[in-house]
């Protein structure tokens, strides 16, 4: 991501988001306490991994270690959906994949996209310099998350054009169908593939060699 200049608008944004997240004590250090100063602005594009595991009983703690481990940072968006955020493609499909199979018992969804997004660099004196999205259009990703069906993965076309052979690669015990969207633009559906037992076998009873 490139350093950009941070504006007016920036601000403002970055105030709704803050105010959203109810991150008040930030709020106040940032527009009330002399914070807004520091403030940095980085533009460029991101994987965005939006996901409904709020709802499906993950915490926002560990979305952020989940994150973490991946290169990315989490963000509450306010309505039960949590928002993932990589520089590299690579870590957002191999952290979308781990989230399906972890959360597989309770059906999460989750959708992968890729924008052209603005970040605000803000220090956060118990977190340190954080980085808060403030821009990046994810209206048709949370259409998509709130329409999917459990335990699926939608790739987005912008997504999916990056990310279709990686996608290929790292998908272990899922089943990727590629679907076509309005434009006639390629996006791709990760479903997980259900667990073998005996009972699903032709064989079942027959005993083991």
């Amino acid at each position: 991501m490139q350093a950009v200049r941070t504006t007016p608008l920036v601000l403002e944004a970055l105030s709704s988001r803050l105010l959203l997240e109810s991150e008040l004590a930030l709020w106040r250090h940032v527009f009330l306490g002399g914070g807004q100063s520091s403030v940095r602005s980085l533009r460029g594009r991101l994987f965005l991994v939006y996901s409904d595991a709020p709802g499906q009983g993950w915490r926002s703690s560990e979305l952020d270690l989940f994150a973490g481990r991946f290169g990315g940072w989490h963000e509450a968006l306010g309505d039960a959906t949590a928002l993932l955020a990589f520089a590299d493609g690579a870590a957002a499909v191999r952290a979308a994949l781990l989230l399906q199979k972890l959360g597989a018992d309770n059906g999460i969804r989750a959708v992968l996209t890729n924008a052209e997004c603005t970040v605000a660099m803000v220090d956060d004196a118990e977190q340190g310099r954080r980085r808060v999205l403030v821009r990046a259009d994810g209206a048709n990703a949370r259409k998509a998350l709130r329409r999917a069906p459990a335990s699926t993965l939608l790739v987005c076309a912008q997504a999916y054009a990056a990310l279709e052979a990686l996608l290929a690669d790292e998908a272990h015990g899922v089943l990727v169908t590629t679907e076509y969207n309005e434009r006639s633009i390629p996006e791709a559906c990760v479903t997980l593939l259900p667990q073998a037992t005996s009972a699903m076998s032709t064989f079942a009873g027959l005993g083991s060699c």
